[in-house]
């Protein structure tokens, strides 16, 4: 091998192994939106419907998801007066359909 020769053979294995570094290297996160929860209120005449909109922070499109609590005394959790305690399970729902769509 010439002796110019060995000095281009390491440019080119610098410039490879520099390439392949690069190539390699981890890309930064690209910056997540934060979720939104607010309560929210719809007036039709005298009547108020309230509720809690939660929006998964999102980059992409998801789902609409509208529940409405049944009959009776039904808060917006899911919890009633009639049982003992809280189940919160209409929020447990918002929550984890709220992360599946992150």
């Amino acid at each position: 091998m010439k002796p110019g020769m060995r000095v281009g053979v390491w440019v080119a294995m610098a410039a490879a192994i520099g390439t392949a570094a690069l190539a390699g290297a981890e890309k930064a996160p690209a910056p997540v939106a934060e979720d939104l929860v607010q309560d929210v209120q719809v007036v039709v005449g005298v009547d108020t419907l309230f509720g809690t909109l939660v929006v998964p922070g999102s980059t992409k499109p998801v789902p609409l998801v509208l529940v409405f609590a049944g009959s009776g005394p039904t808060d917006r959790d899911g919890n009633t007066t009639l049982l003992k305690g809280k189940n919160d399970c209409y929020r447990m729902l918002a929550d984890s359909l709220r992360e599946e769509w992150k």
